[in-house]
């Protein structure tokens, strides 16, 4: 098969660049999906008659707790020899290195304290917000497509996409190990765009809460949508692994920390961390429909809202 038929990724991530000041795509698309996240927490919390000052303070948090999750979840979980050896090096931000994993346990942290602090229902809380998680983890998932990262398995399907940016950076890394250059330029294969598989993933979740949030409203079970959410999310995710390329550690051939990892299971380290997201997901689905809870739960913060 001729590989020229394939489509070829190669946009520059830098979508301006005024003197020292660069914006990339990845940055517009981060604050792009923060905005609307927020539309939609606000107006999930204030029809649930919630304080609106209240309900504007989780803003805040919910930054703070996704970038201090995603980047602890990285470190942790997936080069943790590297930052416990050099724990300064997690202030790096700027060399990259993000977990979704880790900023989903960061929000349900961050949800959490939030919850107690204001004395809301936790339930209903995570419930009111996953519809802005979804719109997150979309636009997150568009910027990485943008950076050309986080790229899928080699794939000479009729949709697969080539990254030279990628192979170009895989390049330099594996010339850096090898002490010299290879005097050849390493070929773009084609791949499995797995961005856009979960940012579509992410788009038809957010589409079927949204669906059911129509035809129920606040008469839903408090707890389905975090079920949803959960099960939905996660369970893709756990698929989508199977055509992600793997994530290596740092100096670490890819074989080599596939199975230091993750002996004899044939599971990669997101789907590890997918599952009990996602049986959480389906238990929260049946405890929502068994308890039968309603969707609201007055906080004593709550007041009539400012016209």
């Amino acid at each position: 098969m001729d590989i020229t038929q394939f489509m070829v990724w190669n946009i520059d991530p830098e979508l301006l660049s005024l003197g020292p000041i660069t914006i990339r795509y990845y940055g517009v698309l981060f604050a792009a999906g923060l905005m609307l996240g927020y539309a939609l927490w606000r107006w999930q919390m204030l029809r649930g008659n919630h304080n609106e000052e209240v309900t504007e303070r989780w803003l805040v948090w919910a930054v703070v707790c996704v970038l201090v999750g995603s980047r602890l979840g990285h470190c942790l979980f997936y080069e943790p020899e590297i930052y416990l050896k050099d724990p300064i090096r997690i202030l790096f931000i700027w060399r990259g290195g993000l977990a979704s994993h880790g900023a989903t346990i960061g929000l349900v942290i961050g949800l959490y304290l939030y919850a107690r602090r204001y004395k809301f229902s936790f339930l209903e809380i995570v419930d009111r917000f996953v519809m802005s998680a979804t719109m997150g983890a979309l636009f997150v998932r568009l910027g990485n497509f943008m950076n050309s990262e986080i790229v899928g398995r080699e794939w000479w399907g009729s949709l697969a996409v080539r990254f030279p940016r990628y192979t170009t950076i895989n390049q330099s890394i594996m010339e850096s190990r090898l002490g010299h250059k290879l005097g050849y330029a390493v070929q773009a294969l084609p791949r499995h765009p797995s961005q856009l598989y979960e940012a579509l993933g992410a788009l038809l979740i957010f589409l079927a809460i949204l669906g059911i949030d129509r035809i129920y409203g606040e008469k839903r079970p408090r707890g389905l949508f975090a079920g949803i959410f959960f099960a939905g999310y996660f369970t893709f995710r756990f698929l989508i692994e199977y055509v992600k390329e793997f994530q290596s550690l740092a100096g670490m051939k890819v074989e080599e920390q596939f199975i230091r990892i993750l002996p004899t299971s044939g599971l990669t380290m997101g789907q590890w961390l997918s599952i009990p997201f996602a049986l959480l997901g389906f238990g929260l689905i049946i405890y929502a429909y068994k308890s039968k809870l309603p969707a609201c739960v007055p906080s004593p913060h709550d007041k009539p809202n400012k016209k």
